[in-house]
């Protein structure tokens, strides 16, 4: 009888070490799986993280750019405008004693945006011309590469 008592004590004890057993189990598999997303969560903050530098990084170099052209277009208009101005003040001395200071200067400016509308046209006559001579080549290629394969034909027919 004892021998059974015991039996049935040490088949308890292996059922409550399998119960627990299986409850830790249940936990380390949740864990595992936080775990497992978790490390998701940040690969992915790590990707977005490495976008967002390269970004800024960028945005940085783009705004360091643009300052550097608005500080060449500043200090090229004035140039311009100083030496426009001088050329203006020779030119309408006489004319500009007689006006307003403001008539003056927006003659002037006048003048400075004729001299830049000037420019202007003279760009596009030259990617005119390029956009011309571009097209020539181009005609003059397929041209040689017609001749060249129908040279090479008459050849395979002798």
């Amino acid at each position: 009888m004892r021998l059974l008592v015991l039996a049935k004590l040490f088949l308890f004890s292996i059922s409550q070490v399998q119960e627990l057993f299986n409850i830790t189990k249940e936990k380390l598999e949740e864990t595992e799986q936080n775990l497992e997303e978790t490390t998701n969560k940040l690969v992915d903050t790590k990707k977005n993280l490495v976008k967002t530098r390269v970004d800024r990084d960028e945005q940085q170099y783009l705004v360091s750019q643009h300052i550097k052209s608005e500080a060449k277009l500043h200090s090229q208009a004035t140039q311009v405008s100083s030496t426009w101005s001088f050329v203006l003040a020779k030119k309408k001395k006489n004319q500009c004693r007689k006006r307003t200071f403001a008539t003056c200067l927006f003659q002037q400016l006048l003048g400075t945006v004729d001299l830049a509308t000037n420019d202007v046209e003279g760009l596009h006559a030259k990617l005119d011309r390029k956009k011309n001579v571009e097209a020539k080549n181009k005609s003059a290629q397929e041209q040689f590469r017609f001749e060249k394969s129908s040279a090479g034909s008459l050849c395979e027919e002798r």
